[in-house]
């Protein structure tokens, strides 16, 4: 999943103020855990209505490239 991508955004460049407001690390925690969470699952469902309208509405499969 994408979580390990967004919560960085949330944590540091968006809501920095915010977050460390809450002053308690397992609050910062358990906030930036649900937040990155729901934002994540938004991002799977929109790149996949994303992939499926670009294929012409066929299932799409992986592709993986070797570098």
């Amino acid at each position: 999943m994408r979580m390990w991508m967004i919560h960085s955004w949330f944590c540091y460049y968006l809501f920095h103020d915010l977050t460390y407001s809450l002053r308690y690390p397992p609050l910062i925690f358990t906030a930036l855990v649900i937040v990155s969470y729901v934002c994540a699952i938004l991002v799977n469902k929109i790149t996949t209505e994303i992939q499926k309208t670009g294929n012409g509405g066929k299932k799409y499969r992986k592709v993986w490239l070797a570098g």
